[in-house]
């Protein structure tokens, strides 16, 4: 596992949602589930309705938001950029 945390940003057109760190954020896509963590690829994808879900270094589950859709861009190798719908 990473022992970089990834930097989570989720940002609704109402507001930002989440701005802080975890160890690793899974994601709904259209082609199904992605767990993105330090070091993840560069990558762009389209969020599928579902839930984001964010985990510490043990896996264990901090936060957790239903979402009605988005997308998701690996802006760097430690920040993740998800623009939602809520």
């Amino acid at each position: 596992m990473s022992e970089k945390n990834l930097k989570v940003e989720i940002i609704s057109p109402e507001a930002v949602i989440f701005n802080g760190n975890c160890n690793m954020a899974v994601v709904q896509t259209l082609s199904g589930e992605i767990g993105f963590m330090a070091f993840h690829e560069t990558l762009i994808t389209k969020l599928a309705a579902g839930k984001i879900e964010l985990f510490d270094e043990k896996l264990n589950s901090i936060k957790s938001f239903e979402i009605n859709g988005g997308y998701g861009k690996m802006q760097t190798e430690d920040h993740l950029l998800l623009i939602v719908e809520n």
